[in-house]
């Protein structure tokens, strides 16, 4: 298995059985310089928006192999834990030329409090997983050569969330 580093993205490829055969995460365009760690990410407050970007390469087959679409996230908010959050999502995308696909999620997490999502302990490491939040895949019909876009929207949360960036992984 070879690894190939990048400021801002780790690509695997050659994977054993298991593994996806490609799997990456996009990070978050800011350095954040207070999280003390070897990476970069977008740390949002209370009331903050943050649009990431992602290109879905040639190889990708369609929705019937992704692996994993994930939001992932550092729980910064100093509420006492376990906290919830709303939070809205957007998403869209397309192909050069083509309408675009857009959805928009605001809905309830399983706990059943709407409009919001459950993060879990102070400092640890979380994840939205994009193709199920709140019951709604926000990129369905996700092909190869889709330009991608979601935007997180804070609606007075009370606290920080650090975003490190979005995991694509899919098999060929």
């Amino acid at each position: 298995m070879g690894a190939q580093a990048y400021p801002e993205v780790n690509i695997y490829t050659g994977a054993p059985p298991g593994v996806p055969d490609y799997d990456v995460t996009i990070a978050a365009t800011d350095y954040n310089s207070s999280n003390q760690a070897p990476y970069r990410s977008r740390s949002l407050g209370a009331t903050g928006a943050h649009e990431f970007t992602f290109f879905v390469p040639d190889g990708f087959l369609g929705v019937g192999k992704l692996v994993a679409l994930e939001l992932i996230y550092i729980n910064r908010n100093a509420n006492v834990p376990p906290t919830t959050v709303e939070i809205d999502f957007f998403s869209e995308y397309a192909l050069d030329g083509q309408a675009k696909n857009f959805n928009f999620v605001n809905h309830p997490d399983p706990a059943g409090v709407a409009g919001s999502y459950l993060l879990g302990a102070v400092g640890a490491f979380g994840k939205f997983d994009l193709t199920n939040l709140a019951g709604t895949n926000m990129y369905p019909n996700l092909i190869a050569n889709h330009r991608c876009g979601l935007r997180v929207d804070h609606k007075g949360i009370g606290g920080t969330i650090e975003y490190v960036g979005i995991r694509f992984a899919f098999n060929y």
